[in-house]
């Protein structure tokens, strides 16, 4: 199971003007140094906990032995799959809509067609299947997605503040705030 990102997230889940207001600095000359404080710890918390802050496209790449009658994926929040992909026994390219989703939780997963109970046949190949699927929050107060939890906001906010204002601070052995949120939000199957 590979997961392959096809488009990255576009914007900020939390915003410069955010960061700065937390940062509580006024002037322009240290934006790029805040936009980069705040990328960066957008993709650890996004790489550690499997979790997609703004909207983003994946493929989940599977090899033959993967593909079963229901496949399970940890990437978190899933809004949609857009093409589900795979190389028939015959080694020809087939899309197929044939499947049921669950993605409200965590894991997502789909079902193959529960009616015919048959999975799809895939050529031995380690790209036998590729799910291709949208994951990811949105600004809060929006009802198409699941909206941006204020808790991780938070943390992003606050490992920025630690960064910003400690540039140079050594490991430490407390546990902050930012790790905190991180741990509750990782899924399991990494």
């Amino acid at each position: 199971m590979i997961y392959n990102l096809v488009t990255a997230a576009s914007s900020l889940p939390v915003s410069l003007a955010d960061g700065k207001s937390h940062l509580r600095v006024t002037h322009s000359s240290h934006d790029d140094l805040i936009t980069a404080l705040l990328w960066g710890s957008i993709r650890e918390f996004e790489n550690y906990t499997n979790t997609c802050l703004s909207l983003q496209t994946w493929d989940l790449v599977l090899n033959q032995a993967e593909v079963t009658d229901r496949i399970v994926w940890y990437k978190y929040p899933v809004y949609s799959i857009s093409e589900v992909q795979y190389y028939d026994g015959d080694n020809a390219s087939q899309t197929t809509t044939d499947y049921v989703s669950f993605l409200s939780g965590r894991p997502a997963s789909i079902r193959f067609d529960c009616d015919s109970d048959e999975t799809p046949t895939t050529y031995d190949r380690d790209d036998s299947m590729t799910i291709r699927f949208l994951a990811g929050y949105t600004a809060a107060g929006s009802n198409s997605v699941s909206a941006f939890p204020t808790d991780i906001e938070q943390a992003i906010l606050a490992r920025v503040y630690r960064l910003y204002e400690n540039p140079d601070d050594p490991v430490s052995e407390r546990m902050t705030y930012f790790d905190k949120v991180l741990k509750s939000y990782r899924g399991y199957d990494l």
